[in-house]
């Protein structure tokens, strides 16, 4: 979220004083289909992204030396809600810092966003507990260490490393004990620990790996022990930024289990035009699944006034004798200084019984009743603002 200081605060307390930052953000956006079609009717609708109505989100931040307090809060739904983070931060020595709240840490997080990410997502299938990896273009190669609700250490004891480790003590599904509904058992909390690190080497890149710990939550159950990655980020090369990156499932049951391998990439061609593609392949443990693949391609390009231009390209293939999905876009986009207005041209290809289309509800459809095929296209207006 951008943010612009608005307020420097001093604060003075018995023979001592403490100054403190004070800063105030926001971002939004909202997506309206003027016309669209889901194969079968011409249809209009209000959107984001990622499905549901429009978001308005701002935040605040409290800093000082020792001392954070964060919050994020949104408008969406016809609701108020805390969005991602709601935390207070202590740094009691230097390189080490200790949150509680609602938490969020995207330090090791490995993104390849472009394109559709930012209009409506298409919705493929495959992935890890069927996520798609190819429409989520966060945490493609590596996923977020921290996105809990409990409490979660940072430390970088020497130079190029960073060690994340946290524990969701209300929000991973033990069962109540004595202590009220809302604690749970210390076992359970400590079975969905998070731990990661990453280390940089100068001038090569950085080298990643993490345990995410399931616990009970899990949809697999007690079975699941969590999920393993690794990732290595390459920073050897001007102007390119590229990462590949493991996932696997530790299941009892190895026929339920997936692996799944990501690619991710981005280069700056010159100052006017980056190019950026993606991939993954998703393993089955049940040999009676093939493998599962999705990649695209994408482009953007900026003009004078503020004025840009995207497309991407998009392919998900299922595994075995499904036919393939293929999902496009065109944008053009102009910039403000605390936001932009944008428009473009979407479709997807939808394969026989694929259950893709985008942005999760824009489906195959005909009066009213879903289809299993077709071709969905819309044309999105985007509004977005950030301070």
């Amino acid at each position: 979220m951008k943010k612009t200081l608005i307020a420097v605060a001093a604060a003075a307390a018995l023979t001592t004083s403490a100054f403190a930052e004070v800063t105030f953000g926001g971002w939004g956006r909202a997506i309206w289909a003027p016309v669209a079609s889901n194969g079968g009717d011409a249809v209009t609708f209000t959107s984001t992204s990622w499905g549901g109505d429009g978001r308005i989100g701002f935040g605040m931040d409290f800093t000082s030396e020792n001392v954070d307090m964060h919050a994020d809060f949104k408008l969406e739904d016809d609701k108020a809600d805390i969005n991602d983070q709601l935390k207070i931060v202590v740094r009691p020595i230097e390189n080490l810092s200790i949150s509680i709240g609602k938490l969020q840490d995207d330090t090791l997080r490995g993104d390849c966003c472009y394109g559709s990410w930012n209009w409506l997502r298409p919705n493929w299938f495959g992935g890890m507990l069927g996520k798609s990896y190819k429409a989520e273009d966060e945490g493609l190669t590596f996923s977020r260490t921290i996105d809990l609700k409990g409490v979660a250490v940072k430390a970088t004891p020497v130079e190029g490393l960073v060690i994340l480790a946290g524990i969701p003590v209300s929000d991973n599904g033990g069962e109540a004990t004595a202590m009220g509904n809302t604690s749970n058992l210390a076992e359970d909390a400590y079975k969905a620990a998070k731990v990661g690190f990453g280390y940089t080497i100068d001038g090569v890149g950085q080298i990643k790996a993490q345990f995410l710990g399931k616990g009970p939550s899990s949809d697999y159950g007690e079975d699941d022990t969590g999920d393993l990655e690794v990732a290595f980020k390459l920073s050897a090369v001007e102007n390119l930024s590229a990462e590949v990156g493991f996932k696997m499932q530790l299941l009892d049951d190895s026929d339920e289990a997936k692996k799944l391998v990501a690619l991710g990439a981005r280069y700056q061609v010159n100052d006017a035009c980056a190019v950026a593609a993606s991939a993954a392949v998703t393993l089955y443990g049940n040999s009676d699944y093939d493998p599962s693949m999705a990649f695209g391609a994408g482009v953007d390009y900026v003009l004078d006034n503020g004025i840009g231009l995207c497309a991407d390209v998009r392919v998900a293939m299922p595994q075995n004798d499904f036919d393939p999905s293929i999902g496009f876009l065109l944008g053009a986009s102009k910039g403000f200084s605390n936001g932009k207005l944008s428009v473009g041209f979407q479709g997807v290809s939808v394969a026989e019984n694929s259950g893709t289309g985008l942005c999760g509800a824009m489906k195959p459809a005909k009066d009213g009743v879903e289809e299993v095929d077709g071709f969905v296209w819309a044309v999105p207006v985007c509004f977005e603002f950030s301070f």
